[in-house]
């Protein structure tokens, strides 16, 4: 702090005049004070809130690539499912496709044929 200097007053009206304005001084000094406290406090929590802000879009932008990444997974496998799906309509219009599958599937022969049905390796390797 100042150190207090010395004044010396030619009559009580100057000296009540000084003690006003060294008493303004000082309310000016605790309002100035007030008032950048205040607005320190606003921008701290403007601050605050931008920063949160900012962390919450970050998060919700990771969300949304790791979802992207996922869902362009998923279409790739979807359309390729989908390829394999029109290959397999193509093929049922054949009619030795067809029969192949009934033998296959439903172990349907011709007149007089004998079917066995062996074991697949992939069943007997379970099995083990």
């Amino acid at each position: 702090m100042r150190d207090e200097q010395t004044v010396y007053f030619q009559s009580d009206e100057q000296e009540e005049a000084y003690k006003e304005k060294r008493k303004w001084r000082l309310q000016q000094k605790k309002r100035l004070r007030r008032r950048f406290f205040f607005y320190a406090c606003i921008a701290s929590l403007t601050f605050i809130t931008i920063f949160s802000i900012y962390l919450q879009q970050g998060k919700a932008q990771e969300r949304y690539l790791a979802d992207k990444a996922e869902l362009s997974v998923e279409l790739e496998k979807v359309q390729e499912e989908q390829e394999q799906l029109k290959a397999e309509l193509e093929r049922l219009d054949d009619d030795e496709y067809i029969e192949k599958l009934a033998r296959q599937q439903y172990l349907i022969g011709k007149e007089g044929e004998v079917i066995f049905s062996l074991p697949e390796k992939e069943k007997k390797q379970q099995k083990e």
